[in-house]
């Protein structure tokens, strides 16, 4: 199997799978901020006395200087590293679509004369594999014709007419197989 050399494959792919991930990230901050919050308001509304208020907003005051410094640089450390992760992850995903949408365009110009492998790891293997079944099918199906046909153009010159509608009904019988 390949290396992975490039991880943007599909900029656009990936920045959306990046942004969500970064996003998601954030918002179970702010989420897990509020909860904090609200267990704290609720704390030191019904469990604390007056003056044990005003020593415990001291003492947060004082928590909250001292790790504001230090929280924001943790909060930098995790967006790079919920970035390089969901790079990894959208690479396993926008490396497959980008070599699937190429087999696609690849067929659609004819070329059947190709598998289409994906690396250790990336997404979309079941896909990669039915798609090389179709191949298969096509090829089978239009080496199949292809015979057919000179069989015809065989018979044709040999005046068997009887033989070329024999293999004509072979053709058919092939391409009847798909619906158009």
């Amino acid at each position: 199997m390949h290396k992975r050399r490039n991880y943007l494959i599909q900029k656009g792919l990936q920045g959306e799978i990046i942004f969500a991930f970064i996003f998601l990230m954030i918002f179970i901050f702010f989420i897990s901020f509020f909860n904090i919050y609200f267990f704290m308001d609720y704390f030191i509304s019904n469990v604390l006395e007056p003056d044990e208020f005003t020593q415990f907003s001291i003492l947060l005051s004082k928590a909250y200087s001292m790790i504001k410094p230090k929280l924001a640089v943790l909060l930098f450390v995790d967006f790079i590293i919920v970035g390089l992760i969901s790079l990894f992850i959208s690479h396993q995903i926008a490396g497959p679509s980008y070599k699937i949408k190429n087999s696609i365009q690849k067929i659609k110009d004819g070329n059947l004369n190709f598998k289409v492998t994906l690396r250790k790891g990336d997404k979309f293997t079941d896909l990669a594999h039915n798609l090389n079944m179709l191949i298969d099918e096509y090829r089978q199906s239009i080496t199949e014709i292809k015979s057919n046909t000179e069989k015809i153009k065989t018979a044709l010159q040999t005046n068997n007419d009887k033989e070329a509608l024999n293999v004509l009904e072979k053709i058919e019988e092939t391409v009847s197989k798909y619906n158009i």
